[in-house]
């Protein structure tokens, strides 16, 4: 139970992650532990080969994603 609330922490943090970070890791899979990107991959398959090296235990992995562009119109 532990590991899940630090894995939703990380992504708490992933969510409020600033510019510089999201332009980084645009369209890649990452691996984030204690609010650390530890791992970053175009491919899933990479980022595995990756933490087999780093043996981190549990992490959080998502696909950062590239901006889309939203358009709100109101309609009468």
């Amino acid at each position: 139970m532990r590991e899940a609330r630090l894995r939703q922490r990380d992504g708490e943090w992933l969510s409020s992650a600033k510019g510089p970070v999201i332009r980084r890791y645009r369209g890649k899979y990452v691996a984030i532990r204690n609010k650390k990107i530890l791992a970053a991959s175009t491919t899933m398959k990479g980022l595995y080969a990756k933490l087999d090296k780093l043996k981190p235990g549990m992490v959080l992995i998502t696909r950062i994603e590239r901006p889309a562009l939203l358009v709100y119109v109101e309609l009468r």
